[in-house]
């Protein structure tokens, strides 16, 4: 028995275009949507191994030479267009380095063996680091897990109407005057999808009603670094800003004074 050839994603796309024409489509309509059941009768593939781009280098090529990105609209459509919904972000700076002392007192965390970023933002609040990037010590966490979201942005004049699609946050603390979101990940990047900051910012802008200033940031932890960047979204232009960037590390316990 022969058997049939495993087809790539690249290669899946690929055939997903041309049944749809959706480069002529794009031409005239300015974007095209798509649904999960169309992407899976072409080639079987499931959507939700089709569409999860979270940086620059998972998206398929077709969509990387076309200048294209795909982005979800609600459960099991996704809209493709002519933008760019990634952030570059650019290399540590480490003249921004802040050090802290170890806490002390807690013996179920181990600042030198962290493998989740659950794990690596519980010891950044316990190490005081979240009160030196917040500017204020009493908040609480009361954000966390998933939701859905309904909320609308623009992306070089492509409306998005977002409704019932899945957002996440990591970690979500609130103080009298502010709502701080955090987005955490582990090691670094060169780039990452908007989705991750803008949905959960948007969404929480909407249901709280703008009673409290909302906060967002994307947080790496990478070789005992934590590293903190605000993003913001002012209605029109989203971006990180560097200015306000916080690097923190522990002192070397083993270090003579």
């Amino acid at each position: 028995m022969i058997k049939k050839k495993k087809i790539s994603n690249n290669e899946s796309w690929i055939n997903i275009f041309e049944k749809f024409n959706i480069i002529e489509k794009i031409k005239k309509e300015g974007f095209f949507l798509i649904s999960a059941d169309d992407i899976k009768s072409v080639d079987g593939k499931e959507a939700r191994l089709m569409t999860k781009y979270d940086f620059r280098k998972q998206i398929p090529k077709i969509l990387r030479e076309n200048n294209l990105s795909l982005l979800a609209i609600k459960n099991g459509v996704y809209k493709i267009a002519k933008t760019d919904p990634f952030l570059d972000i650019k290399k540590i700076n480490l003249k921004k380095l802040i050090e802290l002392d170890i806490p002390k007192n807690f013996i179920t965390i181990d600042t030198e063996n962290i493998k989740s970023e659950t794990q690596a933002l519980n010891i950044a609040k316990i190490g005081g680091m979240l009160d030196i990037l917040f500017e204020e010590k009493e908040y609480e966490l009361s954000i966390g897990g998933r939701e859905r979201a309904n909320l609308s942005f623009e992306l070089n004049n492509i409306f998005y109407d977002i409704k019932g699609v899945q957002i996440e946050v990591d970690g979500g603390y609130e103080s009298k005057k502010r709502i701080h979101l955090i987005e955490a990940k582990i090691g670094e990047s060169k780039d990452m999808n908007i989705r991750q900051l803008l949905y959960p910012l948007l969404y929480y802008r909407e249901k709280t009603q703008n009673k409290k200033e909302v906060c967002s940031y994307v947080f790496f932890y990478n070789k005992g670094y934590y590293r903190f960047i605000p993003y913001y979204y002012d209605g029109i232009v989203g971006y990180f800003d560097y200015k306000k960037e916080k690097v923190f590390k522990f002192k070397d316990r083993y270090k003579k004074v």
